[in-house]
């Protein structure tokens, strides 16, 4: 939490890349610390300790360059030193606090709902199904979804930058910004899944081999939804930016009710197959948030176009991912 907020105070002093590249090194540090130590032990500290490390690494590197925490408006003698350090000694003071409180609740819930979202089909495949199907569709999401990384790391980046610029220039000046990033990060992960499309074969046989050669139709499948899914770390972030926390909660939540009632009929049916169809379901989500966003864009902006070439994207993709499915199935 403490690297967190620090990680915001630099993005918004314009420090956002520093900020990413001590993080992604910390945790890469992480990553490599496991693998070295568990040649030379597998107790619960070799996987647990590295990252702990990473975080106090990441936060004490963010303090070196945030600088001393200033003290205006906290009186030291009547606050402890953790309220002081984690700035709750300032917003307990701060007029802000009702609406911080309202955005802490919503955040939690979508938080959750999210999480919900991540693990309701493997739950239900692993209960209804088996753990062979539930092997079979986790090798193939677990392949498509890592192209979400780019995503989550986008994702970062675009709160604290426009959060900045919704306060210093408008929220008009912030839209159009946003928008021609949008423009940008669309049509890459386009190309990128087309790519993966491509090499969908090859990529299971290099990466999963042949044991899991009966995923790539539910594979195929995945990065249709991956699409959809990437519209979610684009306008979550923008929303929230714009001091809206509440619209993601109430998307994810009804998503993740979706998911839930698609998941309990689909996957005892189809085993892994009812999955995909339970994945794809929650992308209602992102639905949701790009109707809401659609809404909100002043018209001068011009949004519905670009909202409309992301439609035909998915159209065309999807005419793609269905004859590649039936090829491999």
């Amino acid at each position: 939490g403490l690297a967190s907020r620090d990680y915001a105070r630099l993005a918004i002093a314009g420090r956002v890349g520093a900020a990413t590249s001590i993080r992604n090194f910390a945790w890469a540090g992480a990553f490599a610390s496991v693998a070295a130590l568990s040649l030379v032990s597998s107790g619960p500290l070799v996987f647990a300790g590295p990252f702990v490390v990473a975080n106090l690494v990441t936060w004490l590197a963010y303090r070196s360059l945030v600088g001393p925490w200033s003290a205006e408006s906290v009186d030291s003698t009547s606050d402890s030193w953790w309220a002081r350090a984690s700035g709750w000694a300032t917003l307990a003071r701060s007029p802000e606090l009702p609406r911080y409180r309202t955005a802490v609740k919503d955040l939690l819930g979508f938080t959750l709902a999210a999480a919900a979202i991540t693990s309701i089909e493997r739950v239900l495949l692993d209960l209804t199904a088996g753990a062979d199907q539930l092997s079979l569709y986790s090798g193939a999401a677990d392949l498509a979804l890592r192209i979400q990384v780019v995503g989550s790391a986008l994702s970062a980046a675009i709160y604290p930058t426009f959060a900045k610029l919704v306060s210093e220039r408008g929220e008009a000046q912030a839209a159009r910004q946003f928008l021609r990033v949008a423009s940008w990060v669309v049509p890459a992960y386009f190309l990128g899944l087309l790519a993966l499309l491509a090499l969908d074969s090859t990529l299971l046989s290099l990466l999963l081999g042949p044991a899991f050669a009966e995923s790539r139709p539910l594979f195929v499948l995945l990065l249709l939804g991956v699409f959809v899914h990437s519209f979610g770390y684009l306008l979550t972030p923008w929303q929230r930016a714009r001091g809206d926390f509440a619209t993601p909660r109430k998307s994810y939540v009804r998503a993740a009710v979706v998911m839930l009632a698609v998941g309990c009929l689909a996957v005892p049916a189809w085993g892994a197959l009812g999955a995909v169809l339970a994945y794809l379901s929650a992308r209602t989500a992102e639905l949701q948030l790009a109707i809401v966003e659609l809404r909100r864009m002043p018209r001068h902006l011009r949004a519905g176009r670009r909202f409309a070439a992301a439609a035909g994207m998915f159209v065309v993709l999807c005419a793609l991912c269905l004859w590649r499915w039936q090829e491999a199935a």
